[in-house]
């Protein structure tokens, strides 16, 4: 593949990164250049990682997934998913210990959302099941065992006889794939289902009978995901029957919540299937080359869709025979590392002033990926509504604005936070609401609602998680039909001084395209 650079300003953050790929045959030279003056002093930080493996360039997509700051289900299982091909995505490395410790951690995380049904809740404490997050944390636990993982059998045992009643209800749903345009399918999570209970050495064959010839009321991807249960117990000719042709997506949207459906996740887990269920199949190479270019041209993408690309291409790369080349590498003229074998990951002291020399002798290819990232000196925000609005005001005591060129040490302060749709009449599921605090304000009631002792607070939203943290505040919520959700919580000016202020952001966690960013400014406390 050719090299390239992507630039990223995360829209709820000040954090600029610049990254880049690419490859180099045996016997050539490749010089680079890794920015870093565009950033305030000390928050720079660059790394360079060198492979034989060419899903090296997709280091930066393991590290939005292990680094991505929501810990419901469906993100911690997406977190962990991908670790379990880590060596293969790229190469082995030093970090093959903390990579155990972090499936670990994924694991128990995922024990504490179990229901006294065997399903998963999608947040801790939540009293209700998520369908598609309890079967892909259920294929989690699956595969974490298969890979020698320490998988807690009451646990896994219960979410099985979960899943057996769950598929065996036959449910049909409205499948959207378009926002106005819907056709009645079979719910995704049962077909799913049925693939994971296969894996488990649990089909369910007369279930997965009833759905055989009913193949037009299913998804694509419930399609590939049947075939290859069916393949999985010693039946592949059913992959001929269900599977026709190349991989043709059939929905033009992300969806926000349900089965977190979109056209490249859609794929990418087909592509999982077919290589669990038929490794030979002349599809695969078509899939992967797809799924391969789509991971790596899209600016923005959600979490399913990055875990099961890289599933994916982890089990591809499993293969794969890989090349003898070695390279040597430079600082100006000075040597700062050698590859051998596996990964060699250089740090930002290493590498010095950025202008880096590769070169590399042996047969094969070389593939390279590099990050460099800082906090923006600008200290600019882009500000935009697309289809979801996010506001904020600051509140004294008695419901009046707070004029935040005049707030006085100890005094109270009541953030509220309004959100709103613009011009999309659907519901818009899984949005985070993200609003940075400054650094003079300290959080005094975390309580998200009606407040007592402010009876000027008429109504208040609870949302279905929070999260408090020292400098921040995550709300997660979804907005139905009629929209409009307020916020409320309390802070105290605790240091004097001139602070800067951060946006409030709104994100939809499974669809970039629903996000708002507003309010940064200037906050001075007497």
């Amino acid at each position: 593949f050719q090299h390239h650079t992507d630039i990223t300003i995360r829209p709820n953050s000040p954090l600029l990164k610049y990254a880049g790929s690419g490859s180099i045959k045996g016997g050539e030279m490749e010089i680079l250049s890794l920015p870093k003056e565009e950033f305030i002093k000390g928050t720079g930080k660059r790394k360079l990682l060198i492979s034989r493996s060419p899903l090296i360039k997709f280091s930066d997509d393991l590290d939005y997934l292990l680094s991505y700051p929501h810990g419901c289900i469906e993100q911690t299982t997406s977190s962990g998913f991908p670790l379990l091909y880590y060596n293969d995505i790229v190469g082995n490395s030093d970090k093959s210990a903390d990579i155990g410790d972090m499936v670990r951690m994924a694991i128990k995380r995922i024990y504490t959302m179990q229901l006294y049904n065997g399903g998963f809740s999608y947040w801790p404490g939540e009293g209700h099941e998520s369908f598609w997050g309890s079967v892909y944390a259920i294929h989690f636990l699956i595969e974490a065992q298969k890979a020698g993982y320490q998988v807690n059998k009451s646990v896994l045992d219960k979410s099985i006889l979960y899943l057996k009643k769950k598929v065996n209800k036959r449910e049909v749903v409205d499948y959207y794939y378009t926002y106005d345009e819907k056709k009645t399918i079979f719910r995704r999570g049962n077909i799913y289902g049925l693939y994971v209970l296969a894996l488990a050495g649990e089909a369910q064959m007369s279930t997965m009978n009833y759905y055989l010839p009913k193949d037009k009321q299913l998804s694509i991807d419930s399609k590939y995901l049947l075939a290859a249960a069916y393949s999985i117990i010693g039946d592949p000719s059913k992959i001929l029957a269900l599977i026709k042709g190349n991989f043709k997506p059939e929905s033009k949207v992300r969806s926000t919540g349900g089965s977190f459906n979109s056209p490249l996740r859609d794929e990418a887990i087909s592509l999982c299937a077919l290589i669990d269920g038929d490794p030979s199949h002349n599809g695969i190479g078509y899939m992967a080359k797809h799924v391969s270019s789509s991971l790596e041209s899209k600016k923005w993408l959600n979490t399913q869709e990055r875990a099961f690309s890289l599933m994916a291409l982890g089990k591809l790369a499993r293969r794969a025979k890989l090349s003898n080349v070695v390279a040597e590498v430079k600082s100006e003229d000075l040597k700062i590392g050698e590859y051998r074998e596996g990964q060699l990951e250089l740090n930002d002291k290493e590498l010095g002033s950025g202008k880096i020399t590769i070169k590399t002798t042996g047969k094969g290819e070389l593939f390279y990926f590099w990050e460099s990232q800082g906090i923006n000196a600008s200290g600019i925000f882009k500000r935009e509504d697309k289809y979801i609005s996010i506001r904020r005001t600051f509140h004294n005591e008695d419901g009046s604005l707070a004029n935040l060129s005049s707030i006085l040490q100890n005094d109270r302060i009541i953030v509220k936070l309004t959100l709103d749709k613009i011009g999309f009449k659907q519901p818009i599921k899984n949005i985070v609401v993200t609003d940075l605090l400054p650094a003079c304000f300290e959080i005094e009631n975390p309580r998200i609602g009606k407040l007592p002792g402010f009876k000027w607070i008429k109504t208040a939203d609870i949302p279905s998680y929070s999260d408090f943290r020292d400098d921040r505040v995550h709300l997660f919520t979804d907005l139905d039909s009629n929209g409009n959700k307020k916020f409320y919580y309390v802070v105290r000016a605790v240091s004097k001084g001139r602070y800067n202020l951060g946006p409030v952001a709104a994100d939809a966690m499974y669809d970039a395209e629903f996000h708002s960013t507003n309010g940064s400014g200037i906050i001075i406390v007497k």
